[in-house]
């Protein structure tokens, strides 16, 4: 499952290392549930890197760089028919602000998979 996950080749080499320590969170965390969190986080941090980088180092944070994405028609405009910038943007804060909800690695493979698609589509 993990080995279908790629980016795109025109991925700059930062954000793959970067989604790549996601990627072998998400290995381990097959062993260790603990570690999903970390791996959905990664890769959201790698997705708001790779914004970062396609708008030319802006320091928004990741929802007004989401907004503009779908904005530019680079990304479709709902996830669950819930608005993309909302939805990842609670998703990612639940991990990043703290939150005691653990997933299963299946669960974050979606999500990483999810970010992978939209970090190729930049």
């Amino acid at each position: 499952m993990i080995a279908g996950i790629a980016l795109s080749a025109a991925t700059p080499s930062d954000i793959v290392q970067m989604f790549s320590r996601g990627l072998h969170a998400a290995l381990y965390a097959w062993i260790d549930y603990e570690l999903t969190a970390l791996a959905e986080q990664q890769a959201y941090a790698s997705l708001e890197a790779a914004l970062r980088a396609y708008y030319g180092g802006q320091k928004a944070t990741l929802w007004p760089m989401l907004e503009r994405a779908v904005a530019d028609r680079l990304f479709e405009p709902d996830l669950g028919g819930v608005p993309l910038p909302a939805a990842l943007s609670a998703l990612r804060n639940e991990h990043a602000h703290g939150t005691t909800h653990l997933g299963t690695p299946g669960m974050a493979l979606t999500i990483i998979a999810y970010c992978a698609r939209l970090i190729s589509q930049l």
